[in-house]
């Protein structure tokens, strides 16, 4: 069972740093295309997932990469919520100890 973790575990850890890494490019790619003076605004509202507003400011062209940043961090979420029910069950499982003979 410990090893099956620690490849699920492993599994799930390249999944996350390749979401996140679209996160963050694509983060990118939405404030370049932001007006200079009003990035830190918009960093503000895709940081609240506010996609709509970062839109009004930018214009529609942003909208592609707005929804690719919004789908990356929710499956970086996803993951996230994996990792604590896998750690759930393998604490519980650990405290219950070996099944009786």
């Amino acid at each position: 069972m410990p090893s099956l973790v620690l490849v699920l575990s492993a599994l799930l850890a390249v999944m996350a740093a390749g979401a996140w890494a679209v996160v963050i490019y694509s983060a990118l790619r939405v404030l370049s295309m932001v007006p200079a003076g009003r990035r830190r605004e918009a960093l503000g509202l895709l940081g609240r997932w506010q996609l709509l507003d970062v839109g009004r400011i930018a214009g529609d062209r942003v909208a592609p990469h707005a929804n690719r940043y919004l789908k990356a961090m929710m499956f970086f979420l996803g993951i996230v919520a994996c990792y604590v029910a896998i750690a759930a069950v393998t604490y519980i499982n650990t405290q219950m100890g070996p099944p009786a003979p």
